[in-house]
């Protein structure tokens, strides 16, 4: 059990921790890291699953599913939970595994490490539990905020709510000390205090977080009704009344927290009714659709669906009607922690409520998904060109906007993940892509230091998991294959998705983002241990099925790559680039797509004037970063090769014109960029290591397949011993080739080749040596070091095997 557990786990850490001031010396090997690994991940589960695993309901079927698990009638198991967790001193134990310096190191430690911490301080008891111990808290959040990862935010919005709860706790005892009038110093201080927090973003939340959980709220309630005692009558306003209601109004607008709403609702509209001075007269609209508590009833959403269509044509103002709408369906719909969206653990004992998928059925049936689909098509409208409306997301318009789309984006996905899980690839119904398309360019719009990005990417992260749900295999009716794969869901959606890419400029930057995000990263995966056999099929079938459904789209990839590759903004050269690996590591087909659309750029830019322009160099540039890729490099050897009796070969005839501008002498940057791009491109194709072959292989069969073939690499070294032999070049290239020349003598097959050259130009190194010699600089040191170790690796024999 959880005891058992906590105790196990204090012990183990108890090896690590000082004795007598010294620290004790363990052997990284002695530490067993997967026993910490595996007691946190026990923790984290059963203090999230608390209710069912130790409180337990009172009348409980033994079925998996059921209506609704009612736990109000059970007792609250936290108090005693973390008694537990106090006894066995757990926040230490966390304390030592963030800072020893072996632990800290280990993900599979510190992941569920901050997964429990998170968890502490998302409810009050868990953050009055952390603010209990503050010597032991403290350096807990120094090890958080010193983490030079994601980490920090952690630490940032712990130390946030801790200072939000510490005021909350100070009004509380003012309240217990008879002080009542808001304007009296301590508890002006402790309210301005408060609202200052929330001058910037994480501070907001963290208030808003603090005041919206527990009972915090009903302090600054009795703030705000106290009657003011006025000493001046000229004095008709209230500092600390103000603040007060300021802080009540954003934590109304701005928490996605509806239980606080179904607390508060009813006394904050009868408070404001009475309420002389109005001055939270603005929360009525978002009070209004929860002022009847029948509207928390999971049998009958009419309601909240009439808001929906009712306000669909004023959206762009962020009505608070809408906004509250839209959360009371995302909490009647979607469970806290959304289990049924998550991959689902082999062992795991969870059991589902039906009252959630009745919401979603009620919503689809009512045509809420179309009226929400409707909603975010006028907010997109309204942002066209997101861009250009960046400046004002960063501050309250953007947090509004956020409020407003988080939840209506978890409830479309949603409804859209049940919906083809159950039609399968009977789902055809592609009309809410192009609204997801959009909205994620807006929220790719969201600047990085405005208030709302971390909600931003949540939702851009949203979009990409409902994206992956069209991901299904292909129709089941009687047709080709090549018939289904143009007819599949998945297909359909990527199409979509690359139409979006290249639809307009202001689209290539998060199109692309998206694309990345929705293909399988590249290979190899990175993990401490072999993966399993599972797994390895699980990858591959998964990049099969990519590959697959993305043959058919060859054009529009083909398209996209031409259009953008040529760019000067170099952001988005790399965001291609990064696309354009994914696409290649999928299979061969993708690797030839990705490969023709460069080459046939570079063929269009092919111009027998010289010097190279920016344009062709920028081609070159790119083709030189695709090379170093094994998959790319690959295709390029396939394209590159002249095959016998094929008379509509394009390339081999491009491998000439890349010669004569190698060949060709000229002093403008851009030509001499261009050149140290060709031989980067031809130092790639002779790079024995850039193969997609394992290791093990016949050393005849691993060459063969690695470099270039016969007529091609003699080819190429002729050029680059005449280029390094003309004292015209710059000494930039010369390096490029005395650097390839290396490669080569790396094998008998590349320098069996090399020699035949230098027979052939046996003046081209003497010419090399006579340039250094007559010229000598700073690149002649570079140059004559790159000539001695290719003379060292000419001159030096093999060792024997």
């Amino acid at each position: 059990n959880v005891y058992e557990v906590l105790d196990k786990l204090n012990r183990s850490v108890g090896e690590l921790v000082v004795e007598d001031g010294k620290e004790v010396e363990t052997e990284t090997a002695e530490i067993d890291l997967e026993n910490f690994a595996n007691s946190l991940e026990e923790i984290v589960r059963v203090y999230n699953e608390a209710p069912m695993l130790i409180s337990q309901p009172k009348r409980f079927l033994p079925v998996s599913a059921q209506f609704e698990l009612s736990c109000v009638s059970a007792p609250d198991p936290y108090p005693a939970l973390l008694t537990y967790c106090r006894s066995h001193r757990l926040l230490e134990t966390l304390l030592v595994l963030l800072t020893h310096p072996v632990t800290s190191c280990y993900p599979g430690v510190v992941t569920p490490a901050h997964e429990l911490l998170a968890c502490l301080q998302d409810s009050p008891l868990g953050l009055r539990f952390l603010a209990a111990v503050p010597d032991t808290c403290n350096p807990l959040v120094r090890a958080l905020l010193g983490s030079p990862t994601d980490d920090s935010q952690l630490g940032l919005h712990l130390v946030y709510r801790l200072q939000a709860l510490s005021h909350v706790d100070g009004l509380l005892h003012c309240l217990h000390n008879d002080k009542t009038d808001p304007d009296e110093p301590e508890v002006f201080d402790h309210l301005q205090s408060l609202f200052c927090l929330t001058f910037v973003a994480v501070g907001k939340m963290a208030v808003v977080h603090v005041l919206s959980r527990g009972d915090h709220m009903s302090v600054v309630l009795n703030y705000f009704r106290a009657k003011i005692i006025q000493k001046d009558i000229k004095a008709r306003r209230s500092p600390g009344k103000l603040y007060a209601g300021d802080l009540i109004m954003m934590t109304v607008k701005y928490s996605d927290h509806v239980p606080f709403l179904q607390k508060y609702a009813k006394e904050l509209i009868e408070m404001i009714g009475k309420d002389a001075s109005q001055e939270l007269n603005d929360l009525l609209p978002w009070l209004k659709p929860v002022e009847n508590p029948a509207v928390f009833a999971y049998d009958d959403i009419s309601s909240l669906v009439e808001i929906l269509k009712k306000n669909i044509e004023n959206a762009t103002s962020l009505p608070g009607e809408l906004i509250t709408a839209v959360r009371v369906l995302k909490y009647l719909g979607i469970p806290g922690r959304d289990r049924e969206l998550s991959i689902p653990q082999p062992d795991s004992l969870e059991y589902a409520e039906l009252k959630y998928r009745c919401v979603m059925i009620q919503l689809f049936s009512l045509e809420g998904v179309a009226h929400l689909g409707a909603v975010l098509q006028r907010l997109c409208e309204h942002y066209e060109q997101p861009s250009l409306h960046a400046a004002r997301l960063v501050g309250r318009q953007g947090l509004l906007l956020l409020a407003l789309l988080h939840p209506a984006l978890q409830l479309v996905r949603r409804v859209l993940t049940q919906l083809i899980r159950c039609r399968n690839t009977e789902y055809k119904d592609l009309t809410l892509v192009p609204v997801l398309l959009q909205t994620y360019a807006l929220m790719q719009a969201v600047p990085i230091n405005a208030h709302a990005h971390f909600q931003a990417q949540k939702v851009c992260r949203d979009i990409v998991e409902t994206l992956l749900a069209f991901t299904q295999p292909v129709t089941s009716e009687p047709s080709t294959e090549t018939e289904a794969l143009n007819k599949s869901l998945w297909t359909l959606m990527m199409t979509e998705v690359l139409k979006f890419v290249v639809s307009t400029p202001n689209n290539f930057l998060p199109g692309l983002s998206l694309v990345s995000e929705l293909l399988p990263l590249p290979l190899q995966v990175q993990s401490r241990s072999a993966l399993p056999e599972e797994e390895i099929t699980r990858v591959v079938n998964s990049r099969k099925l990519w590959s697959a459904h993305l043959h058919c789209l060859s054009s529009l990839i083909h398209e996209m790559v031409s259009t953008m590759c040529g760019s000067s903004y170099n952001p988005l050269l790399q965001l291609l680039r990064s696309v354009c690996v994914q696409l290649a590591d999928l299979a061969a087909p993708t690797a030839l797509t990705v490969t023709r659309a460069v080459l046939d750029a570079i063929v269009k830019a092919v111009s027998p004037e010289w010097p190279v322009g920016g344009h062709m160099m920028r081609l070159l540039t790119f083709l030189a970063c695709l090379a170093t890729n094994a998959p790319v490099k690959s295709a390029l050897l396939h394209l590159t090769v002249r095959h016998s009796g094929d008379k509509t070969q394009r390339y081999p005839d491009l491998v000439v014109s890349l010669c004569h501008i190698l060949r060709a002498i000229h002093d403008s940057p851009t030509h001499i960029q261009a050149q140290e791009c060709i031989l980067s491109v031809i130092q790639s194709l002779c790079h024995c290591e850039l193969t997609l072959l394992p290791a093990g292989v016949a050393p005849e069969l691993y060459l063969a397949n690695t470099l270039p073939p016969r007529d091609l690499l003699g080819t190429l070294t002729l050029v680059m011993l005449e280029h390094a032999a003309d004292p015209g070049h710059s000494q930039t290239t010369v390096q490029g080739c005395l650097r390839a020349f290396f490669m080569l003598t790396e094998h008998d097959y590349g320098f069996f080749h090399l020699k035949n050259c230098l027979e052939k130009k046996p003046d081209a190194l003497y010419n090399v040596v006579a340039r250094i010699v007559s010229v000598w600089g700073p690149d002649s040191r570079e140059t004559l070091s790159c000539l001695l170790e290719l003379l060292r690796g000419c001159l030096t024999p093999d060792a024997p095997d």
